[in-house]
Formats: C-alpha cells, sequence, structure tokens
C-alpha cells in the first residue's frame, strides 16, 4: 500500500471517530438539558425588587409565551384591582385549546409574579412552561 493511500485510510478513520464523537456530545447534552428539566418543580409565584415595568419588556421580549402566530395569541391586560396585569397566551384556531397565564402584581416595594394555573384553573389552563419560568427569573433579577 502506498504512503498516500494510508494517509487517506487514516484520514476517513478520524473524520469518522470526530463525527462519532460530536454526534455522542450532541446526544448526551440533549439527553442533560432534557433530565434537568424535568426534574426542576415548577414555581407558583416568585418575588422581586424593582420596577415590573422593565420586567414586563425584557419578558415580552424573550419569553416564548409573549409569542404569536397564527393559532396562539398574547394579549397583555390590566385586572381589576388595577395593581395585577395579566399576561395570557391562548393557542387555538376557532376557540381556546390551551391557555397559559402569568400575573404581575405590584406592590410598594416591588412586585410578584404569579402562575394563573394555580390560581384559576380550568379544564383548558395549563402551566407557564420551565423555559419561560427561567426567562422570569433573568428578567426578575435584572441578568436579561
Amino acid at each position: 500500500m502506498k504512503a498516500w493511500e494510508k494517509r487517506q485510510q487514516f484520514a476517513d478513520r478520524l473524520s469518522k471517530l470526530v463525527g462519532i464523537f460530536l454526534l455522542l456530545l450532541v446526544l448526551m447534552v440533549l439527553a442533560i438539558h432534557t433530565t434537568a428539566l424535568s426534574v426542576l418543580p415548577f414555581p407558583k409565584s416568585l418575588n422581586f425588587q424593582g420596577s415590573h415595568d422593565d420586567f414586563v419588556v425584557c419578558f415580552e421580549k424573550h419569553a416564548k409565551l409573549a409569542v404569536t402566530d397564527g393559532v396562539t395569541s398574547y394579549r397583555r391586560d390590566i385586572m381589576k384591582p388595577e395593581n395585577r396585569i395579566r399576561l395570557g397566551q391562548v393557542r387555538g384556531f376557532l376557540g381556546p385549546s390551551v391557555s397559559r397565564v402569568l400575573f404581575v402584581d405590584t406592590k410598594e416595594e416591588g412586585y410578584q409574579i404569579v402562575d394563573g394555573y394555580y390560581e384559576s384553573s380550568h379544564g383548558k389552563s395549563r402551566p407557564v412552561r420551565k423555559y419561560d419560568w427561567l426567562i422570569v427569573w433573568l428578567c426578575g433579577t435584572g441578568i436579561l
């Protein structure tokens, strides 16, 4: 066997090993990601200091809850009493099939974020996704 053929075989084996390593690395990251998110509990509420207006702007910029498409609508409104802001997502084409709601309760010292699923649950309501709770925490602490 000639020298260039040996180098070609070595390069082929090396590229296969690198490809397998990268594939296993991606699978491991996905497994850890899925496992880590599945063991984290859903929070029911979080308290923060600061301005709730900054939080709402940051949350609407980054969260999946605020995403709108053909079958998902997002709405922000002020509820009575006037110190409560409702951030709601409704999914459904003709009628609502799934809804998720976050309440922002403003206080004198800060604000509290409450998952609407635990306050007024109905047949079509779902808890807020863990990804969105992560965004709530990042926006509430000022990291984002």
